[in-house]
């Protein structure tokens, strides 16, 4: 979730405040950001009532105060997460909106190199390829396959 909402920390954190972009649509990062959130509560079986799957349908939020302040306490804490992590790399935020404005995209060898410069949390160390992250004294790798299942990557010790 936090990945999904860094755009709409960057405007806060730069702009102070969010546009109607971050935002929209059903394929807008912030809609798939809600539904995950809500996911975790209702499908996954991870969320405060334990293991219960309660169907699949975002409409449920609307009738269900407790679930949408669930949600969007999810959601306020992974934008918080973001706009944490930019603000200690906000020179390096700077840094790659100067280039996106003088040529309107960031890819390859560039795009590498900059991300090179992210400042990780303390106690965290990162790689730029993400194949393997110690965190928590946890090696977490996304190559080799074990248990990997849509994206999350395995845990060994």
């Amino acid at each position: 979730m936090t990945f999904l909402l860094a755009g709409r920390a960057a405007e806060q954190l730069m702009l102070t405040d969010v546009s109607a972009g971050s935002g929209g649509p059903s394929g807008s990062d912030l809609a798939i950001a809600t539904n995950l959130a809500l996911k975790i509560d209702t499908t996954t079986g991870l969320g405060a009532v334990g293991p219960v799957w309660r169907g699949e349908t975002a409409t449920l939020m609307l009738h269900d105060n407790y679930q949408m302040q669930r949600v969007r306490r999810r959601l306020e804490d992974a934008q918080m997460t973001a706009e944490n992590i930019l603000e200690r790399n906000r020179s390096l935020l700077e840094d790659m909106a100067k280039v996106l404005v003088s040529k309107r995209e960031l890819s390859g060898p560039q795009l590498e190199d900059l991300l090179g410069r992210v400042e990780p949390e303390r106690g965290e160390e990162t790689t730029l390829r993400g194949q393997h992250e110690l965190h928590n004294g946890r090696s977490i790798s996304k190559s080799d396959g074990i248990g990997d299942c849509d994206g999350f990557h395995s845990i060994t010790k």
